[in-house]
């Protein structure tokens, strides 16, 4: 990540802070198999309300928004769309493997362990990993001051 990254999440308010795991599970993970082959899901065990807090987890890996976008790409400037995105694919798995390579094995492994429904479309391991499970933070860390970076903006 870059420093301007770290320094934000670093400086958020009451960061790091103890994880709130809720008392009374609002959740279960079950082995459901459908059509589309999906496998484990997670089911409401009771009522849940609005902004109630359900899971609380630190992310295994944080990235850009849109990663390829941050990266250098060569490709020659007959390229079609298609091959410009199979390029920003293999270069952001490239880059995403730097950050796995430096977590704990524990992590790495547990990292490795989540869905990856982007097995088929070029993307690679760690970046059909990035595609299927990650969501945008960006509220948290973009910032309205001439001191935030484009890519946060």
């Amino acid at each position: 990540m870059t420093g301007y990254v770290k320094r934000k999440i670093l400086s958020t308010k009451g960061f790091p802070r103890k994880l709130n795991n809720p008392a009374v599970s609002a959740y279960r993970i079950e082995s459901l198999v459908d059509a589309a082959g999906w496998g484990p899901t997670m089911v409401a065990t009771r009522k849940i309300k609005i902004g109630e807090i359900i899971c609380d987890e630190r992310p295994l890996l944080v990235s850009p928004v849109n990663i390829g976008e941050h990266i250098p790409i060569r490709v020659p400037s007959s390229a079609t769309q298609a091959q410009i995105i199979q390029a920003t694919l293999f270069e952001s798995e490239k880059f995403l493997k730097v950050a796995l390579d430096r977590m704990l094995p524990e992590n790495r492994e547990a990292y490795m362990a989540l869905r990856n429904c982007h097995i088929e479309d070029g993307s690679g391991p760690i970046m059909g990993v990035v595609r299927t499970n990650a969501f945008e933070v960006g509220d948290v860390l973009r910032n309205k001051s001439k001191q935030c970076p484009p890519e946060f903006s």
